[in-house]
């Protein structure tokens, strides 16, 4: 499995694998940017509150979240059912938090295509997989992180690499939460309107979307 591949046939499995690009028109709507404007009320927003965290200086954790480039621009893989040129259903496969990888996710959306017939759409939430930068997952450069977390004179008594990223950003600004769930949302309502405009020509204007 690798997304940077446009298209694979599993043939003895009749699967097809398609990755494709996905271009988030909300990431916008996260923290970081000097002020807002919302232009259907015609309202102006104050710069928001400081959103890196004063605890550590890794550059990946200090840049704002709406300008987090792998997260406005990315890939996601569709599975479907080889025999089929047109898929007139969709299922679309989250992920659990701090997810880094699909690996474990891959044999669940087979047995989707196998069992529905419908195509899986393996869609990651904003700022996880791969729509965050590639330090978050990087145990290395993380460990640092969590070795100032611990040594910062709190009362944080487990940190590991592996949340290192995330709890450092929610620390920070614990709003964040939220915002990165709402451009999720729209990001699946993006897509959804996407296939219903004919964007993706193997999935069905009409398709069912689960």
């Amino acid at each position: 499995f690798h997304l940077d591949r446009d298209y694979e046939v599993i043939e003895e499995r009749q699967l097809i694998v398609e990755c494709r690009w996905f271009e988030s028109a909300a990431a916008d709507l996260l923290p970081g940017a000097p002020s807002y404007r919302c232009d259907i009320h015609g309202r102006d927003f104050p710069e928001q509150p400081p959103f890196a965290p004063n605890i550590s200086k890794e550059p990946s954790l200090l840049v704002p979240d709406c300008r987090v480039k792998e997260n406005q621009r990315f890939r996601f893989a569709t599975y479907r059912d080889s025999r089929q040129p047109k898929s007139r259903g969709i299922i679309v496969l989250l992920h659990g938090l701090n997810e880094r990888n699909w690996g474990k996710y891959l044999t669940w959306a087979q047995q989707l295509v196998h069992e529905t017939g419908k195509a899986v759409v393996l869609f990651p939430l904003a700022l996880h997989m791969n729509r965050s930068p590639y330090a978050w997952g990087n145990p290395r450069i993380m460990q640092k992180v969590s070795d100032t977390r611990r040594n910062a004179g709190s009362t944080i008594a487990n940190s590991t690499f592996a949340n290192a990223a995330i709890s450092t950003r929610l620390q920070a600004q614990p709003e964040r939460f939220c915002w990165s769930g709402l451009q999720t949302l729209f990001d699946l309502s993006q897509f959804v309107e996407q296939v219903r405009r004919g964007a993706y020509d193997t999935l069905d204007e009409d398709a069912s979307v689960d």
